[in-house]
């Protein structure tokens, strides 16, 4: 019996006929380890940035040093990331004491601003997402993001690509804001391609002078361009 075993055992450790393997297996292979390397370069490209107003402070655009609004060290930091791939930047929805709108307000008056999108300088293929209600802010003292699905948003006054040159600012999409329009700007105005405007709600008061709703510029051939929201966009004056 023993002597079988060892027979057994010499013959499979010195046995070096070539083995077959399966070849749905093996055409696999290659196609998982892309794949791998797909997920992995596109997690690396990605990139992250925070803004809430009320934080007041040290600002880098991280989750823990927030930026208090899109000044242009912050937008210069955007372009650099946008050179790379992608980015998101994330605006508070709610306040961290209360489930209200969180208002983007770039001078502290406590009035919600507009975001300039024309300081995109970047032109590749990288997305630019600005997103009002995904995440917030729970400590203005100490930040500390959270995830969101409640129906505050970031407020602002207007997001707009609008330029006397026409040029095309493009590969950008906005997500969940509240826009309150007081003035004479647009509250949504696209000029560019491949923009998605989601889940938005707009509106004018009063004291605005141009009407509702976004609004495409015309720019030689503006393409791509998909607007879905939840609420209606309402208007205090004629448009």
């Amino acid at each position: 019996m023993l002597r079988n075993d060892l027979t057994t055992t010499r013959a499979a450790a010195f046995d070096q006929r070539p083995r077959s393997f399966l070849p749905g297996k093996t055409a696999r292979l290659p196609w998982f380890c892309l794949s791998l390397l797909a997920a992995s370069l596109s997690l690396r490209a990605a990139t992250t940035f925070y803004v809430d107003s009320d934080w007041t402070g040290t600002q880098s655009g991280s989750a823990s040093q927030p930026w208090k609004y899109l000044s242009s060290s912050a937008w210069s930091a955007i372009n650099s990331s946008l050179a790379g791939g992608s980015v998101t930047v994330y605006l508070s929805a709610r306040d961290a004491s209360s489930d209200s709108d969180d208002v983007y307000d770039n001078n502290g008056d406590g009035a919600q601003d507009g975001i300039d999108l024309s300081m995109r300088s970047d032109t590749g293929s990288g997305i630019l997402t600005l997103d009002g209600n995904s995440k917030y802010n729970s400590s203005d003292s100490s930040p500390n993001w959270v995830s969101y699905s409640g129906h505050s948003k970031s407020r602002v006054r207007y997001l707009t690509a609008q330029n006397d040159s026409h040029r095309k600012y493009s590969n950008i999409t906005i997500h969940g804001f509240h826009v309150v329009t007081t003035d004479g700007n647009k509250e949504i105005a696209i000029c560019g391609d491949n923009w998605i405007v989601e889940n938005c709600e707009c509106e004018d008061t009063t004291s605005a002078t141009d009407g509702p709703g976004p609004a495409t510029i015309s720019s030689s051939a503006t393409t791509w361009c998909t607007i879905r929201r939840e609420n209606p966009c309402i208007s205090a004056v004629a448009g």
